[in-house]
């Protein structure tokens, strides 16, 4: 037996990085090396160890995954994230970034030969061997490689460009020890790129002295001890500062700030000790390959060595080969920036996203050629007005007028047809909503059914969609009450606690009794016991509803259900109150466990304490105990009773009579209160799915489209672009409005059905017109005793 051995753990899978095909290839084979190392053979096991170490964001892209068919339980989580990892790649564009990589500085033949098979991968190319050839050839630094290789002819392959490639490298490797054995390797200038490199201390900050002295002090006039600056015997009396030109002091000890000169090259003074036709006595000669740092061409040249520590010298012949003396290459000004093409671009496309101002002298210009407004213009002129066909603006006749060719509405500018998109899209630049959009339009111009446009464009407005809020919930659909007790079980996990404790909760939906069992396991395997001991008791039910937890979607849980004939029901991802009675006992069990922390007492006890009264007692909608209605007898309990001989009467009419009418009653107030209503979903819609909050920027909804595959009753089936497929409950999905899909305007205008028409004035002949009851009309008693006339 192989022994296991203590390995570092594998990092978490990064899953917001590019290439995540390949970054989760490399991180499997790492996984699968460490599951190796570790000894881990059992596949559920392994399976565990795969998402533990992935990391919770790879947990919870899995759970949410439809899982792929396979041969173990490891297999089918592999196939699963990997078609979920996996997307296609664009070999145009791989294969030219193996064509941009190039041989770094420090980068040996062995190095970049792996950086380029790593690369030619992605490239889906026939031969990948011969590619990587290829690109050695035209891409390494040395030319003497490049030569060696050019002389094999076509029948150089791979093997044969690493193996001379590596013999070339160790024979300058080897030379290069030589020279530096020999002494020459030490000179500066047998280095590459080091060619008129300048060695030079670096200069004096400010505020230091060059001379320093462990006692005494110093002159500041001239910087020697033994005297004052004040003393006539300082030989700085007089003298001229060659640093500043002042007199007084030497230039040793000056403080004038040396200003832009710190960062400057500096050259020393050399006299000419030799006349020009003395030759320089040479020390020895050596032969070596010289570049320029940032070019690719080289020479071999030849170096004296003379006496001396001066800078090294590049000959005339060799400056000229290496093109060193040749300054950066000038840009051209032309025509066209090519230097800022990206600015360009990028002031482009802002200039063109953001809509220019709309001035009275372009809507004039588009008004004189419209044809509706034309025909408005003429109407105007003549005093005469065909309803059927200006049925838009008859009603609003009497407020037009004419401007030149704009058509006004009181102080309102009326908009051609045109320019109506334009409007709009200025109009809402700010993303002030269908009311705030309307404002702003009302209060400057106007065109027919302009408010129906309004509101069609906010609400195929992308930004406005994928931030607004959530979809009204659909009406509340209440659990039927199963015929009799232990039917129907619903079931979930309550923790974890602070003691690393999980609460497993069994609830009947016919009698509200339930089972508990605190444990500190969550597997399946676990889950599977504690159900078996509480089938023990009440037999086995007909249907069991859970969540998604990995525990209950796994397939040892699916198979163990199958074997006893129990159906199992999930409910809709991330949305639990479809399992809502199981959730409202959750609550009412953390309740009393924080009681009994708060009080610091053992909250087992306590909860056990809990159980036994909610047992007992009647409950709020059956009117019955819990236990009474699945055993049909009452539990004692320490508080005193009577006991009756007689059987207990059979209450389950009672218990549905009361059952449904508490339903009923809460559905009402809970519709009534979120304000539920019909989905207008339908099988093929593009919609917007919501997603989980990360930070303050997060929009509610996730800004591309899905669409809706399934639908039944409030829970929907929506499909990615990438074809991966979520169910989510019809609040978390909202209807999205392409704008670009949207209906046209009917004939541009919305004919009335009826013209409208103008109230005729009541004339006297037409006779009284009875408004109200007619009330009886006296004279007041106080006038009885006068005569009024």
């Amino acid at each position: 037996m192989a022994a296991k051995i203590d390995l570092n753990p594998v990092g978490n899978f990064d899953v917001s990085g590019d290439r995540l095909g390949q970054s989760w290839t490399r991180w499997l084979r790492s996984f699968e090396l460490y599951a190796t190392g570790k000894g881990v053979d059992d596949k559920k096991q392994k399976k565990a160890l795969l998402l533990h170490c992935a990391g919770l964001d790879v947990q919870d892209i899995y759970f949410t995954l439809t899982e792929e068919d396979g041969d173990d339980d490891f297999d089918k989580t592999i196939k699963t994230l990997k078609k979920h990892f996996d997307a296609k790649i664009n070999f145009s564009v791989e294969r030219y970034n193996l064509r941009s990589i190039k041989q770094n500085e420090t980068e040996t033949i062995d190095q970049y030969i792996t950086r380029l098979k790593q690369q030619v991968v992605l490239c889906d190319h026939p031969d990948p061997d011969a590619q990587v050839r290829d690109q050695v050839i035209e891409k390494c630094r040395s030319n003497r490689l490049r030569t060696r290789l050019l002389e094999k002819g076509p029948g150089l392959t791979l093997d044969d460009v690493r193996t001379i490639a590596r013999t070339l490298e160790m024979a300058e490797k080897h030379s290069r020890e030589m020279e530096g054995a020999t002494g020459y390797g030490n000179n500066p200038s047998s280095s590459h790129g080091s060619v008129n490199r300048v060695n030079q201390r670096k200069p004096t900050q400010y505020g230091q002295n060059k001379t320093k002295t462990k006692s005494g002090l110093k002159c500041y006039r001239c910087g020697r001890e033994g005297h004052f600056g004040k003393d006539p015997s300082c030989p700085a009396q007089g003298k001229t500062c060659n640093k500043c030109g002042k007199s007084g002091h030497f230039g040793t000890v000056c403080k004038t700030k040396q200003g832009g000169q710190q960062n400057q090259r500096r050259y020393g003074k050399y006299g000419t000790k030799s006349a020009s036709e003395t030759p320089l006595e040479v020390l020895g000669k050596f032969t070596c390959e010289i570049n320029v740092k940032g070019q690719s061409e080289s020479v071999e040249g030849a170096f004296y060595v003379v006496k001396g520590n001066s800078v090294s010298l590049l000959g005339k012949a060799t400056a000229i080969q290496l093109d060193a003396l040749s300054r950066l290459v000038a840009i051209n000004k032309s025509e066209f920036k090519e230097r800022n093409v990206a600015e360009e671009f990028v002031r482009f496309c802002a200039q063109e996203g953001t809509p220019k101002a709309l001035t009275t002298q372009e809507i004039e210009k588009e008004a004189k050629v419209d044809t509706e407004l034309s025909e408005v213009r003429n109407c105007l002129q003549q005093a005469k007005w065909n309803q059927s066909v200006m049925s838009a603006y008859y009603p609003v006749k009497n407020e037009l007028s004419v401007i030149g060719y704009l058509v006004m509405r009181g102080r309102r500018i009326i908009i051609p047809k045109t320019l109506q998109a334009k409007c709009l899209q200025l109009a809402h630049e700010g993303h002030l909503g269908i009311v705030g959009t309307k404002q702003m339009l009302r209060s400057k111009v106007w065109w027919p059914n302009m408010d129906k446009d309004v509101e069609k464009y906010v609400k195929s407005c992308h930004g406005c969609q994928i931030t607004s809020q959530f979809s009204h919930p659909e009406p509340l659909e209440p659990t039927k009450l199963p015929t009799g007790p232990w039917q129907y079980l619903a079931i979930d996990l309550l923790g974890p606690l602070p003691s690393g404790h999980f609460v497993f909760v069994v609830i009947d939906y016919y009698s509200r009794y339930y089972e508990i069992d605190i444990t500190k396991d969550t597997s399946s395997e676990k889950m599977i016991d504690s159900l078996e001991n509480m089938f023990l008791r009440h037999g086995l039910p007909l249907s069991i509803r859970s969540d998604n937890g990995p525990q209950f979607t796994s397939k040892l849980f699916k198979q163990y259900l199958e074997d006893i004939d129990v159906k199992h029901i999930r409910n809709t991802p991330l949305y639990p109150a479809a399992n809502g009675e199981v959730e409202r006992q959750n609550r009412s069990l953390m309740k009393r466990i924080r009681i009994a922390q708060a009080d610091a007492m053992d909250w087992k006890r306590e909860l056990r304490k809990y159980i036994m009264a909610y047992r007992t007692k009647p409950h709020s909608v059956t009117g019955v105990s819990p236990s009474e209605l699945l055993f049909k007898r009452k539990i004692r309990t320490k508080l005193p009773e009577i006991y009756c001989e007689e059987d207990v009467t059979t209450l389950d009419e009672e218990v549905k009579d009361r059952d449904m009418y508490a339903k009923h009653k809460n559905k009402m107030y809970i519709d009534e209160k979120r304000n539920a209503h019909e989905s207008d979903l339908k099988t093929g819609d593009n919609v917007l799915v919501k997603q989980q909050y990360t930070n303050k920027m997060t929009t509610p909804f996730i800004s591309t489209p899905y669409k809706l595959v399934d639908k039944i009753g409030n829970q929907c089936v929506v499909q990615s672009p990438e074809g991966v497929q979520y169910r989510r409950n019809t609040t978390h999905v909202k209807k999205y409005n392409d704008r670009n899909v949207s209906s046209e305007k009917d004939n541009d205008c919305v004919m009335l059905d009826d013209p409208i028409e103008t109230p005729k004035p009541i004339s006297d002949e037409a006779g009284d017109v009875t408004r109200r009851p007619v009330r009886e009309r006296k004279m007041p008693s106080k006038f009885n005793d006068y005569i009024v006339s």
